[in-house]
Parts: C-alpha cells; structure tokens; sequence
C-alpha cells in the first residue's frame, strides 16, 4: 500500500462524468492517499442522486453547456489546471473540452486518460480510431475492466493500460446472506428505471408466472410502476430508493437477482450480499458484466420461456446450480472487486505516471 506522507501531498484531479452517491465511498478512499480534487457535472443534470456530504476531497461542479450531442464546461479560473501533479479524466468525446484542455496541458501536466473506452455508437470504429490517438499519447491508462486491456493489447504499445475493476463493494459491506426458504421463487431487481433495463419483461414475467415472486427496487420505482397501464400483478413488490440495512433484507429475501436489461452495477450488489445474478444474453452490457462472466453467473434469454422455466425449476429443486454460482460471484469480488484495491489501482497508476512523465519530460 501507498500512503506515506509524500503520497498524499501529490494534488491529483480527477476529471468524471458524475459524481453520484454511489461513488462517494470511492472517492473518500482515493482521497485518503492523494490530495484529491473531483470536478464533474451536476448530478441532477443526469438524472442521478448527489450524496447527502462529501468527504476527504474537494468537489467543484460544472453545469455543461450542451449542444447537439456535445457539452462544454467552465473552469473555475483560467490557472486551475496548472498546480496539479496528476489530472485523470474520463474520456468521453462528447466533451469537447476535455480533449481541448489536453492537447493544452499534457506537455506540461501529468495527463492519465481513464473510462470505459470503447462505445457502443454505429461508428464506433471511427470513433475508436479517435480514441485510440488520444491514449496512445498518454504513459498510462486506467481501465474499468481486464477485458479492456486484453482489447487494448496491442493496439497502444508505449502505453501502460491499467484496470481498476470498477465497482461499489466496500470491503467491510460484504456479506453472504442465507438462501431463502421461501415456498416460491424470489426475484429481485435493483436499479434506476431506465428503458434500457427492461423492466417490462419482469412485469411480463410476473403476469405469465403468479407463482414466481419479484421485488423491484430502485430510486422512482413507484412512479414508474403507476406509468404503466396495466394492472400490476400481485406477485411484484415495489421499493423506492434503498440503501445500507434496508437494501441487504431484500438481497436476504430473494433466491436470484435478475438483470433483463443493460447490466450495470448491479452485479456487483449480487455480489456484496453472495446472491446469484441471472443476465439477459442477448444485449451489449457495460464493463461490468466482466466481473459477471469471470465469475460464471448464468446469461440466459429473457424472451425464451424455456430459459425462464429453466430458472424457476432450478429455484424449485434447490437452487444448487445457482448457490455455487452465487460463491464464485462472492469470491470474485472479495479478491479482486473492493473499492478499496480499485482506489488502490488508481494512486498505483497515478504514481507510474508521474515516474514515466519525469523520466520522459
């Protein structure tokens, strides 16, 4: 570990996206080893939560000017830049800006580029291509997963590519919660309610399956639940917002959490509480899906009613299948997925950086 008192005197900004209550315990860790400073846009301005204090960093938010699909952001002052030791930025190329503060400042500060890297966009190869001219300028990159870099591999040889393993887990939060003993099967969802996660195909699941129970969570469930116009079946419970104790009952009450849409950091909740994720197959997930796969969690077909009775038979027989998976899930992120080894990951990177810059400079 790094945490001597130089460490902490280097000024590091870290230029995200974001910066939402699901992050703070993130940042708070990274500030313990660095003089961090966050600038992001506003939460609100994405429809995300800020979290209710900040600690151990400062936070300076900026509210983009958007036109079209890009955005431009103020800085505070016209010096801000020049006293760090270390600026890591999301590369998001719909913030012009940023690649404008680089080609600014990357001779003269210590510039690591950090993300998921690869988009999803139809002209994702062009915009790749624009990518990867900006990394290959850098000594080092940070990475949301390994799959990344073994993608990277290659293609930027005088860069460093470093995966983080992006995740929410706390160390001292994990925590394996029992296998219900329930008469039915118990489905759980946790999440925002965005078209992309596919929440009617629960709702579907639920009105061709009444004995299967579902619980959804997530920040305006309910309001989404009342948009819909058919009535809601009696087998699906809705929870708002949930967070901390209240959120671990309803991983202690399910036997699988499902993910019929884009998966996200939800995997990584399965994870916390040692329960057992059940993904959609056919969709291009996030990074973290990565952590999922590693871990064998099952990919099935949220539209295949064989799939589906594969899943409620298994719960019913047992659930021996789906117990062993969810050990490999809990194991996986004990190892490798703890916020505490990802802001490790980081100062790490931050440090080979400052070395290769000097030493290149």
């Amino acid at each position: 570990m790094h945490n001597n008192k130089e460490d902490c005197l280097m000024r590091t900004l870290l230029i995200i996206d974001h910066a939402p209550d699901y992050r703070e315990d993130f940042f708070r860790e990274l500030g313990e080893k660095c003089e961090l400073t966050v600038l992001a846009q506003p939460c609100e301005f994405d429809s995300l939560i800020a979290p209710t204090e900040r600690c151990n960093y400062n936070y300076i938010e900026s509210t983009p000017i958007v036109f079209g699909p890009f955005r431009w952001c103020r800085l505070p002052k016209k010096s801000f830049l020049e006293g760090f030791d270390i600026i890591c930025s999301d590369l998001n190329l719909r913030h012009l800006w940023r690649l404008f503060l680089f080609f600014k400042f990357r001779k003269s500060s210590n510039w690591i580029w950090r993300g998921q890297i690869f988009g999803k966009h139809k002209l994702s190869f062009i915009l790749d291509s624009v990518r990867m001219y900006f990394l290959s300028k850098t000594d080092v990159t940070l990475v949301y997963t390994r799959a990344v870099v073994a993608r990277l591999s290659g293609k930027i040889p005088n860069t460093k590519i470093v995966s983080f393993n992006n995740t929410q887990i706390l160390s001292s939060e994990l925590k394996r919660t029992s296998w219900p003993t329930g008469k039915h099967p118990r489905l759980l969802y946790v999440g925002r309610t965005q078209k992309r996660k596919r929440l009617d195909r629960i709702v579907e699941m639920a009105i061709k399956y009444p004995l299967v129970e579902f619980r959804l969570v997530g920040p305006e469930m309910e309001q989404y639940i009342k948009s819909i116009k058919n009535p809601i079946p009696t087998n699906v419970q809705c929870f708002g917002r949930t967070v901390g104790k209240d959120l671990e009952q309803h991983f202690t009450w399910c036997h699988a959490v499902i993910s019929p849409g884009i998966l996200g950091l939800l995997v990584a909740n399965a994870a916390k509480f040692g329960k057992p994720i059940v993904i959609e197959k056919n969709i291009n997930h996030g990074p973290e899906y990565i952590l999922a796969k590693e871990s064998e969690q099952f990919f099935i077909d949220f539209n295949s009613d064989e799939d589906i009775l594969w899943l409620i038979e298994e719960i019913e027989c047992g659930g021996d299948n789906l117990k062993k998976a969810a050990e490999k899930l809990y194991d996986a992120a004990s190892k490798d997925y703890t916020i505490e080894k990802m802001a490790e990951k980081h100062f790490c990177a931050f440090l080979d950086s400052l070395k290769l810059f000097r030493f290149n400079s």
